[in-house]
């Protein structure tokens, strides 16, 4: 068993009991971005793809956190706790787009 464990090898069952504490959506650009009515629009999609999982789940939002990476791969994050969670993915998209405008994303080019 030590000789497979010490060469990347387990073959036993990978059990979990933590709980979920965070959910999200992350995509890479093929290129930079410049256009805020893209990344509105990426935002939207994304905004709808996590409500969507956090129905399935019966969670709500509390926290919502923005990731760039901008061309020259220094990355941002820019987070928001609210009071209370949010209900809808117009909601999510608005803490999102909020977010978003507290970077420089629309004066710097950016990608994955």
């Amino acid at each position: 068993m030590y000789y497979d464990l010490r060469r990347g090898r387990d073959y036993r069952e990978v059990v979990t009991r933590r709980i979920r504490k965070s959910l999200g959506y992350e995509h890479t650009f093929e290129r930079a971005l410049r256009d805020t009515c893209v990344m509105a629009d990426f935002m939207n999609a994304a905004a709808s793809k996590v409500r969507s999982s956090l129905k399935e789940r019966e969670l709500a939002a509390r926290r919502v956190t923005v990731k760039v990476k901008y061309a020259d791969f220094r990355q941002v994050t820019r987070s928001l706790l609210l009071k209370n969670p949010l209900q809808s993915p117009e909601q999510l998209r608005g803490a999102a787009l909020t977010l978003l405008g507290r970077t420089e994303a629309q004066s710097r080019r950016y990608g994955s």
